[in-house]
């Protein structure tokens, strides 16, 4: 397949919590919403969701409940979230409940809104612009996370919601009529593109920031000492990045604040990083951080698919990226009208996982398992071609290739740098 253009993870993702990995409530039914909406098809190789066939391996969740309101289902679900917690609940009518219930009003709520850069640590930095963005609005007891721009590989519209009285969270589809409950682990299969290793996550603090360890896996949220105290951002982040079990998540991100950092790295090795670009304090309507949202009409809602290739750059822009030189190499002298030649790379993965790929340290685009892709637009001439996992636990050794060429990617590992 010919990856042309480029842009991925162009989706809107939003961050919402839910009791334990299922989200134990059923919204009452209405009008099925239409799928998300692509950005210019030009600029992104967006993938491929189909929200409206049959059910999942995954589907998991009762089926829609009719005669029920969303205030009332709200109640319900965090009356099951806080007997399950012991957290102190009155009784209405029979029934425990949280005493705050205007969850779903257009009441102004104060929020905390942090726009987070997404970077590859062992990426170049004089590549072509591209943006790869984190938003998140934090209101404290609820939060919404959305990711845009050409650098993910996401599919688009999809968001995710996480509420401090659940521990599990909630995948929104574009038109939020649609909605599923979904463990720290989907969480993480879903942003990664694989499952992370059995171990158990474990949580450290270093003062106000927060360390957490899955394997060979780690996380740091670094925080700074005036931050404002927000837990759920720290469990969206670990569940992105690790997965996990939803109770370690709850206990070990509790007290812990905005972050204006946080890096993945594997086996000490910093693979990605979300750095804070900005934050505000603003006030949004408490129903658009309600989860699931107020307008759910169903709980089946598929897990969207993954595109199996994709470019970060459009051919132009993917031209302009110089070979890297040694640093002892002599000069290159050029004729005076001299204007790179554009040339494609194939790419073929015979690794055993889905991979960024890097052209002479750029990150260039991705590509999954026994997948096939050619990206045009690499100069001609010889290059230096690598590729790992989006986290990084596989990383494949460095090779030179030359443009038009042939690369294929094998599975062997590259042991870790100290």
């Amino acid at each position: 397949m010919s990856v042309d253009s480029t842009g991925f993870w162009q989706g809107h993702l939003i961050v919402c919590a839910c009791v334990t990995t299922a989200l134990g409530c059923e919204p009452r039914p209405a009008a099925q919403g239409s799928p998300a909406s692509r950005a210019d098809a030009g600029r992104a190789l967006s993938p491929t969701v189909d929200a409206t066939s049959g059910p999942s391996a995954m589907d998991d969740v009762a089926p829609p409940r009719v005669g029920i309101t969303h205030e009332e289902l709200m109640r319900q679900a965090d009356a099951e979230a806080y007997a399950a917690l012991g957290e102190p609940t009155i009784e209405v009518s029979g029934a425990l409940v949280p005493a705050d219930t205007t969850f779903a009003d257009e009441t102004p709520a104060d929020v905390v809104r942090t726009r987070y850069a997404l970077e590859f640590n062992d990426e170049r930095r004089d590549r072509p612009a591209v943006e790869r963005v984190l938003r998140v609005d934090d209101q404290g007891d609820r939060l919404i996370a959305l990711f845009y721009g050409t650098g993910f590989i996401l599919a688009p519209g999809f968001r995710i919601g996480a509420r401090g009285t659940m521990g599990g969270f909630a995948l929104i589809g574009a038109a939020q009529s649609e909605h599923r409950a979904m463990s720290p682990d989907e969480v993480r299969r879903w942003f990664v593109g694989s499952d992370a290793q059995a171990a158990p996550v474990s949580f450290r603090r270093d003062g106000d920031s927060v360390i957490a360890t899955r394997g060979a896996l780690s996380v740091t949220l670094s925080t700074e000492p005036q931050a404002a105290v927000r837990p759920l951002s720290c469990r969206v982040f670990v569940a992105l990045l690790l997965g996990g079990e939803a109770g370690a998540l709850r206990s070990g991100c509790e007290g812990s604040k905005v972050a204006s950092r946080v890096t993945l790295r594997a086996r000490g090795v910093p693979m990605l990083s979300f750095v804070k670009a900005e934050s505000s304090a603003v006030q949004l309507p408490r129903a658009s951080l309600a989860v699931p949202p107020r307008d759910a009409a169903t709980t089946e809602l598929r897990p969207p698919a993954r595109s199996g290739e994709g470019g970060f750059f459009s051919p132009s822009e993917l031209l302009s990226l110089e070979p890297v030189r040694p640093a002892n190499a002599p000069p290159v002298v050029r004729p005076r009208n001299w204007a790179p030649v554009s040339s494609t790379l194939e790419a073929v993965n015979n690794s055993p996982r889905e991979v960024v790929l890097f052209v002479d340290d750029a990150a260039i685009g991705w590509l999954a398992a026994g997948r096939t892709a050619v990206f045009s637009g690499v100069q001609a001439g010889r290059h230096a071609v690598r590729a790992r996992s989006v986290d990084g636990a596989w990383r494949g050794e460095s090779i030179t290739v030359s443009a038009p060429g042939r690369w294929e990617v094998i599975p062997t590992v590259v042991p870790p740098r100290r």
